[in-house]
């Protein structure tokens, strides 16, 4: 009972047709990303500021115990070396 031309070619269209089949359930079951502006529009920080009349920081106080988010740094604030830092850490493939 040798491979035959034909047996191979139900072989290779079997696999093709699981690998198929596994990538759609495989491709259903991956979570939408969500976009920079909803993403950015829901952030919070975890303190509340306590504004003076003109607008001076005069307390902040820790409002959420568990998480730590500060205020929101425009790209053009963060470090040269950290962005270089980050993009050698990521995978080729990100």
């Amino acid at each position: 009972m040798g491979l035959t031309s034909s047996r191979i070619k139900w072989m290779v269209a079997a696999v093709l047709a699981m690998a198929g089949a596994w990538g759609v359930l495989w491709w259903g079951m991956l979570p939408e990303v969500e976009s920079f502006e909803s993403v950015r529009e829901g952030y919070s920080r975890s303190e509340a500021v306590l504004l003076s009349r003109r607008g001076e920081v005069l307390q902040e106080v820790r409002i959420d115990l568990q998480a730590r988010r500060l205020r929101w740094t425009p790209l053009a604030e963060i470090s040269p070396a950290l962005k270089e830092a980050v993009m050698k850490a990521e995978d080729r493939r990100f």
